[in-house]
């Protein structure tokens, strides 16, 4: 039997009509929420960058932002769109970055970005895990995001004559995964000798990234944890290369290191080796 044409293009729109349902809408909304560092020592300003982006072909009509900070304290501000804070919000400071968003009374914000700058201000937090939220309230609902867990150490003084190694781990640069042959090298001289050095080789397959690296500073946190600021310059395949700040927390009691920088990443690096001198009573 024959079927009519009229009646198989009905029956492919019907078809292409239901596949686009069941794929649901499209993400329309995205909220980020990164910080500068997520190892600090106390005492040290953390500063987070949050933005809202409304893509093309929507409206949202937001009310207010906010921000939060969970365990072992809880700090909270809630603010408007332009930054401004709706109460009173004691240790958080907010500037608007950038404001790509039109605004239409009795409809919304259109496309573009909301992008603000928060700092805490450290004599506001004490030494803990914290994690932070995000979150955007509309008329119609409420959406949040959830940040990396950040981590404020105490200073237990500075820590001189360190040799560091470690191997493998997580790692990524920029998007990209290094997980196979990571290697990093680390050594800061004993007080009053010259600057501590360190590298960090990063491959996987045809993939070699190398970071070159000065110690700015070195410290112990408590007893099983040290804790190294390092700069300087990454090179992917030899070719040019960019700068890179970053901090480098090894943990002696799992034997576990971690990288947290502006491009470069890597958790649960194996510490094959460490020795520092001993501290002075």
């Amino acid at each position: 039997m024959k079927v009519p044409v009229r009646f198989v293009s009905l029956l492919v729109s019907v078809s292409l009509l239901t596949a686009v349902l069941m794929l649901g809408p499209a993400q329309a909304f995205l909220l980020e929420l990164s910080t500068s560092k997520t190892v600090s020592l106390f005492g040290e300003a953390i500063s987070f960058i949050l933005s809202a982006r409304i893509d093309p072909g929507e409206v949202k009509d937001i009310h207010n932002l906010m921000f939060k900070l969970t365990s072992p304290q809880i700090l909270e501000c809630t603010f408007l769109p332009d930054g401004t804070p709706v109460s009173p919000c004691p240790g958080i400071t907010i500037v608007r970055l950038e404001n790509t968003s039109s605004f239409g009374y009795g409809y919304g914000f259109f496309p573009g970005r909301l992008k603000y700058n928060l700092t805490l201000d450290p004599a506001a937090l004490t030494a803990g895990t914290y994690k932070p939220f995000l979150t955007v309230m509309m008329n119609d609902s409420n959406i949040t995001t959830v940040g990396q867990n950040i981590s404020i150490l105490k200073d237990l003084g500075t820590a001189n004559g360190c040799s560091v190694r470690a191997k493998d781990g997580s790692a990524s640069f920029e998007g990209r995964d290094f997980n196979a042959r990571n290697k990093l090298t680390l050594f800061v001289p004993g007080k009053g000798a010259r600057e501590g050095l360190g590298e960090l080789v990063l491959q996987k397959g045809n993939d070699r990234l190398v970071y070159k690296f000065k110690v700015n500073e070195s410290f112990r946190v408590d007893a099983t944890h040290l804790l190294f600021h390092v700069s300087g310059n990454v090179s992917t395949n030899r070719t040019s290369s960019v700068r890179e700040k970053s901090t480098i927390l090894v943990d002696t009691g799992s034997s576990l290191a971690q990288v947290n920088g502006t491009r470069v990443d890597i958790s649960d690096m194996a510490v094959t080796f460490v020795k520092c001198q001993k501290v002075k009573s």
